[in-house]
């Protein structure tokens, strides 16, 4: 399956930029990288709604799991839980809590769309601020990059 994500770098340039996004290793999280796009400047009108774009698929992947969390925890006692039972009409005694508890635990891979520089995940907003916040002083600009890539 393929999945859009976003690599946010700080270059001098548009050529730097996707040169640097091209170097991040993504083999450790997909299988491999089919396309990269065309960087965008991050503080740029399309670069903000790319990189809200990549966020919002990060927070809706977030609580829906925390959702089926809560679900199975007002539904389910403990040891149906842990015994993988199934609780009458509902299916969260059988894998799918655990699952959820793996994905919400996860912030990489399938389960995050934005990344920097470094592979590193940027699974809520205040890491994209401490990204842009450390690198500021060198006086470079940041780029948001597509990459579509393959799980």
């Amino acid at each position: 399956m393929h999945m859009e994500i976003g690599i946010i770098v700080a270059a001098q340039s548009k050529q730097d930029a996707r040169d640097r996004a091209e170097d991040v290793e993504l083999s450790r999280l997909f299988d491999y990288v089919q396309e990269y796009g065309q960087p965008v400047p991050l503080h740029s009108k399309n670069g903000k709604a790319r990189m809200q774009k990549y966020m919002d698929y990060n927070r809706e992947n977030f609580l829906y799991n925390l959702a089926t969390l809560k679900e199975a925890l007002s539904k389910c006692t403990d040891e149906q839980l842990f015994q993988l039972e199934t609780y009458p009409g509902c299916d969260f005694g059988t894998d799918t809590f655990r699952w959820a508890c793996h994905n919400l635990g996860q912030r990489g891979g399938t389960n995050c769309w934005l990344y920097d520089e470094n592979g590193a995940e940027l699974p809520y907003p205040d890491k994209i601020k401490e990204l842009v916040k450390q690198k500021l002083k060198k006086g470079v600009s940041f780029y948001v990059i597509p990459v579509n890539v393959h799980y």
